[in-house]
This record gives C-alpha cells, sequence and structure tokens, in this order.
C-alpha cells in the first residue's frame, strides 16, 4: 500500500487554498466559472467532488438592486412609430373601457410584427403594452370575453 499523501504536498501541488479542522483538509478551487472542485485530504485517502455553480442573479435578469425589476429605466413609448397603434390604444384605454369601445379598436389593429423591437427595454415595453390591452379585453366588459 502507498504511503498517505501529505496534506500540504497535495495543497502546494494544486495551489489552492485550505482549511483545516481535526480530521479533513478541504481545500477549493474555481474552474472556468462553471465548477467548483472540492478535494477533500482524510486519513482514509483523497475524494474529489465537483459542486455545481450557484447561479448569478444577472445570469436571469434580476437585478442584485431592484431585484425583478430592470436597472435600466422603463421606456415610456417605443421608440419606432411602427408601434403607435399601441401606444395610442392603452394611453386611451380608460376612455376606451368606459365607452365600452375597446374591443372594436382592439379587432380592428393591423397585424404588426416584433422584427423591429431591437433592445430589451423595447420588448418589455412591447410585452407591458400587450399585456395590458389583452387584459382589458378579456375582463374589460360585462362578461369575460373568451379568447
Amino acid at each position: 500500500m502507498p504511503p498517505f499523501p501529505r496534506p500540504n504536498n497535495i495543497l502546494s501541488t494544486f495551489g489552492l487554498r485550505r482549511t483545516l479542522d481535526r480530521s479533513t483538509t478541504v481545500v477549493q478551487r474555481k474552474l472556468a466559472k462553471q465548477v467548483d472542485v472540492v478535494i477533500a485530504v482524510t486519513l482514509e485517502g483523497v475524494t474529489l467532488e465537483m459542486i455545481p455553480p450557484l447561479p448569478f442573479p444577472t445570469d436571469y435578469g434580476i437585478s442584485e438592486k431592484y431585484g425583478f425589476l430592470s436597472d435600466e429605466a422603463a421606456l415610456e413609448v417605443l421608440p419606432d412609430p411602427y408601434y403607435k397603434e399601441w401606444e395610442s390604444v392603452v394611453a386611451n384605454l380608460q376612455a376606451l373601457l368606459l365607452s365600452k369601445r375597446l374591443k372594436r379598436r382592439i379587432e380592428t389593429l393591423p397585424i404588426v410584427t416584433a422584427l423591429r423591437l431591437r433592445t430589451n427595454p423595447e420588448w418589455r415595453r412591447a410585452y407591458t403594452l400587450l399585456s395590458f390591452m389583452t387584459h382589458a379585453y378579456i375582463w374589460g366588459g360585462d362578461q369575460p370575453e373568451e379568447v
């Protein structure tokens, strides 16, 4: 049986940081921002364990400062006039609901493409506009509308 490797030799070989307790030496190293490697040296031998990384909130569009709200200010209007019909409906949403003209107005909207949306704030604004119009269309009458 080969002699038990000395922890300090293993640690210096890998160039790793270490923490010690009475029976185990544990070292940890970050590899290519993807996986943590934990090497534990005990009296029984050396073990190697891969630990999945903790995700970064920014990878999921979560702001460390504002949570699920964006760090960027929300757009007040879409900059492309191509989407002015959507903006017009939402700007007049209350009046269209009270006059019971909203459903007819939405049904006459031209079908437009989303290919002209270029940035994440533009996509978020478009999503907000469409969400408001959909909600108002379904729930804005005397009876919920079937879609």
